[in-house]
């Protein structure tokens, strides 16, 4: 395997469209977004947070009134996103 890695490190084999190096690229390129995103999503706190909406002094049941109207927006704005993106 790994004198496969070598061989077609920078040239794809025969048969194939892609080389190692470009398939390692794209694999680190897509694991840093998804680890960016995932620290970002920890990072978050919006009205929706409990802790945020203790600190300001927002009631439970605002924040799960604003859970119930963000959860169908979210699902129209979906729908849209995925129409404009044909």
């Amino acid at each position: 395997m790994l004198k496969d890695v070598k061989a077609y490190w920078n040239e794809p084999r025969e048969g194939d469209y892609v080389s190692y190096k470009e398939y390692a690229s794209y694999v680190v390129g897509f694991s840093g977004g998804m680890c960016a995103g995932n620290v970002l999503n920890y990072f978050t706190f919006s009205a929706g947070c409990l802790l945020v909406g203790a600190i300001y002094g927002i009631s439970f049941r605002d924040i799960y009134v604003h859970g119930l109207i963000g959860m169908p927006l979210g699902l129209i704005l979906v729908q849209c996103s995925k129409i404009a993106y044909r």
